[in-house]
């Protein structure tokens, strides 16, 4: 029997009848997918529409009004997926986390829980009045019972937020990208031979920042694809291309990650589809990172992410380390998008004219693989990381 299997003793999961997902009603229907998901919460599905996951649990329906201690479960918890776009939060359900935090807040066996396992969303929203600070708002009417409210979210910063804004309440990071490179990859031993190229740069869906990126580097010094543009791998096509293709990786010293978002304002990253009611006009991205920068992480490379601005000083939040000793990384805390672009690119071609004997000469010395070799054991733990326990362990007093 698994550990959430016998976990599901002590926990009762409440769906609220009456109390809508909080997403785009559009997306709401594609929740029926995970009717036959059997897991532990952390590893839920990557669906940006997932409400709940029915990982062994013993699942109650009813309204906020029927609430009631549990005769079986000591811990009942109430699960909400937050999801892009976050000002659906804000514009749609305001009154509804309000009902349910006036409902249970003086009941400590009830928790809330908040799970974002895979996609951004930003912290503040612009609107024809003004900037939103979304976290805030809803911290604000979770503070009355702050330390029965968990938290696991895939972006450090918004934890980083949630913990100022209620310190007394159970805020961690973590994300799915790490399970599905690390256990699917359970067996990898990263190799420490010679590596012939500078760089590593695998892009997907065509962005500006990435055609930048792509387009300035060598091709006789990196390997490098664009999905979208047709330029892939010469190897058999998967969709978890991203995830299994290690080969390349250890013939590259240095991991470039061309991330999600580069510029602080999402509207110049898309075609602003994600504001087009009740004044919501532009959001502001920071510091998330994918499994692009986690594979590297994973397979030792040298990391260099290329995202928005202190997204560097976000992973070391998050406990990662960086090789500034070979990188200058004052790029990470320039503020305007276009200016910290052309150092990004300065510092690359300094890197690339580098002799590959030189790069390879630091990668294989002992601080070089301290650094790498604690990265790929963070990789490891926060693969491992189980929520559930983490919930048990909270009430319990032992963590």
């Amino acid at each position: 029997m698994g550990e959430d299997s016998q976990l599901s003793e002590f926990f009762e999961w409440l769906y609220l009848d009456g109390i809508p997902i909080l997403d785009y009603k559009d997306l709401v229907e594609s929740s029926n997918k995970l009717n036959d998901y059997v897991g532990p919460i952390h590893s839920m599905p990557l669906w940006h529409s997932a409400s709940i996951a029915s990982s062994r649990r013993t699942m109650k329906y009813v309204s906020l009004d029927q609430i009631k201690p549990s005769d079986t479960h000591p811990i009942q918890l109430i699960h909400l997926t937050l999801v892009t776009p976050i000002q659906k939060h804000h514009e749609v359900n305001t009154s509804n986390l309000q009902d349910i935090v006036n409902a249970v807040k003086d009941r400590p066996d009830i928790k809330i829980v908040f799970t974002n396992m895979w996609d951004i969303w930003g912290s503040t929203y612009i609107t024809e009045e003004g900037e939103i600070d979304v976290v805030k708002w809803i911290c604000d009417i979770l503070e009355p019972m702050q330390e029965n409210v968990f938290w696991m979210l895939a972006n450090q910063h918004i934890v980083n937020l949630v913990n100022q804004y209620l310190p007394n309440t159970n805020a961690v990071y973590n994300t799915v990208y790490y399970r599905n490179t690390v256990i699917i990859n359970e067996k990898y031993k990263p190799s420490t031979e010679y590596r012939p190229y500078h760089f590593l740069c695998l892009n997907n869906r065509i962005k500006a920042h990435r055609n930048e990126i792509y387009d300035l580097l060598d091709n006789d010094k990196c390997i490098k694809t664009y999905m979208e543009k047709g330029q892939t791998l010469e190897v058999q096509g998967s969709e978890y291309e991203y995830y299994y293709y290690f080969t390349f990786n250890e013939q590259c010293a240095i991991g470039i990650s061309t991330e999600t978002n580069f510029r602080k304002k999402q509207s110049e990253e898309t075609d602003n589809k994600n504001f087009p009611e009740k004044g919501y006009i532009d959001g502001l991205n920071k510091g998330f990172f994918t499994e692009k920068t986690i594979k590297s992480f994973w397979s030792k490379q040298i990391p260099f992410i290329v995202g928005t601005c202190n997204i560097h000083k976000i992973a070391m939040d998050a406990g990662f380390r960086f090789h500034s000793d070979l990188i200058d990384f004052s790029f990470d805390y320039i503020e305007d998008d276009d200016k910290r672009m052309d150092a990004i690119k300065t510092e690359l071609k300094r890197l690339e004219d580098i002799d590959i004997e030189v790069i390879n000469k630091y990668y294989n010395s002992d601080k070089c693989q301290e650094i790498l070799d604690h990265n790929h054991e963070l990789c490891k733990k926060y693969s491992k990381f189980n929520f559930n326990t983490y919930i048990l362990g909270i009430h319990n007093g032992t963590r």
